[in-house]
């Protein structure tokens, strides 16, 4: 069973959506919301936006039934329903300002391209976008230049933009970087581990002290992955040694610190390494293949 709902994302179910899928390749589609504030609870699974260095993810309705966002005009084709899964997901931002500003920030790809990963593992999208093209104005209206036709979107299977799906008139998202967000992947550099210092490391920490504001009591969210901040992890994260926060670690602490989802399902992703030479002792102290070390 794949799972419904993204762990990184707030949980906001609107009770609302646009029914079953009809079968047919997974696939995903972005959107851009032309806003300052939150929207698309109406019609989206889930929207992005970005404040200051963060980027925020709020999901209104389940990956495993369809939304509302794209037109679905008598006969034709289905448009929100068709494929085995379909992810409808949307930045705010606006689109005419990309690719250099606006919504397309490095945090933004890095999001997207998060996302695009666990929609793959998860719901089996590939990571590609073969799309008639994406661009400005000239992908405006229902004869745009980027539309797919109804059998190209009938067999499409992976990432696609509101521009290129028929029976629409945007022409969101603009002039995107589709292989800059897909070639991003789950890797080290974008959690943090042992020794690490700065904004990273200090987003995590914080994230655990919601969890339990007593769980850092001498430090606090110093910006510093030290010793007390590794035993937090480790008891704050089944199996784990916290000397990392990889993937697997993220999506417990993520979801836990905000949501309080049920994230059994994810016990089969490991991407922790062996702690079997591993033991806590005490509340600073820490047994590491036999060496003591007292802080």
């Amino acid at each position: 069973m794949s799972a419904a709902w993204y762990p990184k994302a707030q949980k906001l179910d609107q009770g609302r959506t646009g029914g079953s899928m009809v079968g047919g390749p997974p696939r995903a589609t972005l959107h851009d919301t032309e806003t300052q504030g939150w929207a698309g609870e109406r019609n989206y699974h889930m929207v992005l936006r970005q404040v200051g260095q963060v980027v925020e993810m709020r999901q209104y309705r389940p990956f495993n039934m369809a939304a509302l966002a794209l037109r679905n005009l008598d006969g034709g084709v289905q448009t929100n329903r068709q494929g085995s899964v379909h992810l409808q997901v949307s930045v705010v931002g606006y689109a005419r300002h990309a690719p250099h500003s606006g919504a397309w920030t490095e945090q933004m790809y890095e999001a997207l391209g998060e996302f695009a990963v666990w929609a793959e593992d998860e719901w089996g999208v590939p990571r590609t976008a073969e799309v008639p093209g994406v661009g400005g104005g000239e992908g405006y209206g229902y004869d745009g230049a980027y539309r797919f036709t109804f059998e190209e979107w009938l067999a499409h299977t992976g990432w696609s933009a509101h521009v290129n799906v028929p029976e629409q008139t945007h022409w969101d998202c603009g002039r995107f970087d589709w292989a800059k967000m897909l070639s991003i992947t789950e890797s080290d550099d974008m959690f943090t581990k042992r020794g690490d210092k700065g904004d990273k490391v200090e987003y995590w920490q914080r994230r655990i002290l919601r969890i339990d504001a007593s769980a850092l009591p001498r430090f606090g969210a110093d910006a510093d992955y030290g010793l007390e901040t590794q035993l937090a992890v480790a008891r704050l994260v089944p199996g784990s040694d916290g000397s990392r926060i990889g993937p697997l670690a993220a999506e417990h602490l993520d979801a836990k610190a905000s949501y309080g989802q049920d994230l059994s399902g994810y016990a089969k992703k490991t991407d922790l390494p062996d702690v079997s030479n591993f033991a806590l002792k005490g509340t600073y102290g820490i047994v590491l293949d036999g060496a003591v070390e007292v802080r």
